[in-house]
């Protein structure tokens, strides 16, 4: 094995591969979202109105990530040629074959053992609840108390608050009229609706005469005897 040769490989990696995390750096791929996307605060956008720069970020993330990976296999690799140890399987100790490294210069496994070492999708339990759940509580399930006569502005109502922005007032999908609905929210500080009807809205129902005789008494005296 030429192993000067696939040191020189090694190195023109690793320069290529600084050379893109430099760029990435200088063109900002890395930074935080709000950076990103220019915006003083996104606490009343709706989700979906981020959900391309959303993906992007990620996409970004990860692209970064990749690279330094990328970068410490190779430093590694160089370090095993250091102590006498390049192509050989870390796992088994065979040698690792010189089309593998030609096409991987800094594949540590030999092909056996990289087949072996695979985690297929099929292969995965995805039935499972993430394990935070067990010691975090629902964000919006804790206080959710949904009574229909309740009146308290709870979880749900916080939720519903914001989720009203960037929601057209016309979509009849976000009502449905039995509390389920996404915005099917209750009234705050009322139980029934007639406590709802304001001092105007009640002046206006007077016939002239009432509302003439209604203005020259005290608004106390119209409320003890309940405006009669």
């Amino acid at each position: 094995m030429d192993i000067e040769y696939f040191k020189h490989k090694l190195l023109e990696l690793k320069e290529d591969t600084e050379n893109r995390l430099k760029h990435m750096d200088i063109y900002d791929i890395n930074k935080g979202q709000r950076d990103a996307i220019e915006e003083l605060s996104l606490y009343d956008n709706h989700p979906g109105d981020i959900g391309t720069e959303t993906y992007e970020q990620e996409k970004n993330y990860a692209l970064v990530a990749h690279e330094k990976h990328i970068l410490k296999e190779i430093n590694d690799a160089l370090e095993r040629i250091d102590k006498g140890s390049y192509g050989i399987c870390r796992h088994c100790g065979k040698p690792i074959e010189e089309e593998r490294l030609d096409a991987l210069p800094y594949a540590s496994l030999c092909i056996e053992c990289e087949k072996q070492n695979e985690v297929h999708l099929h292969e995965l339990d995805l039935s499972g609840r993430p394990v935070e759940e067990d010691a975090i509580s629902p964000g919006y399930g804790f206080n959710d108390r949904s009574v229909k006569r309740d009146t308290e502005f709870d979880a749900e109502d916080s939720w519903q608050a914001v989720a009203r922005y960037s929601i057209p007032d016309s979509d009849p999908s976000f009502g449905t009229g039995d509390y389920i609905g996404v915005l099917d929210d209750e009234e705050t500080g009322i139980v029934e609706s007639v406590e709802q009807i304001s001092n105007e809205e009640y002046r206006a129902t007077f016939s002239p005469g009432e509302k003439k005789d209604n203005e020259m008494r005290n608004p106390a005296d119209i409320i003890d005897d309940g405006g009669e």
